[in-house]
């Protein structure tokens, strides 16, 4: 009877220590890595208003993310990124990715030139 009761013990432990592996395993393929790349989506916009790091524009509809026309804000890249001189008006051309929980963050930027008879 004696053995009975350590080769049940011996076979708990040994199934803890797999399950143990196979989480780390599952944990570790679930971490997202640096080099994943977002879904980024384009579109243009209007600057209405710079504050900070922020920008609001007003963007047609992006069918992507079913998104009507509208105004909303937006992070800017780092400085050393963006057009001199951004202000109020201008025309852009943008690339953006999504933030949980944040505004989306502008991947980079660049003006458009006004439409011609405007």
């Amino acid at each position: 009877m004696g053995q009975r009761v350590v080769l049940s013990g011996q076979f708990l432990i040994d199934s803890e220590a797999s399950l143990r592996g196979l989480e780390a395993q599952l944990n570790q393929e679930l971490t997202p890595t640096s080099t994943s790349r977002q879904q980024r989506y384009t579109t243009e916009a209007v600057i209405d208003a710079l504050s900070g790091d922020t920008v609001t524009l007003t963007h047609p509809p992006i069918p992507a993310l079913k998104w009507p026309q509208m105004q909303m804000g937006f992070q800017l890249p780092p400085r050393s990124e963006q057009p001199r001189d951004l202000k109020a008006g201008d025309r852009l051309q943008i690339e953006f990715e999504m933030q949980d929980g944040q505004v989306p963050r502008i991947t980079s930027l660049q003006r458009v030139a006004p439409e011609a008879g405007k």
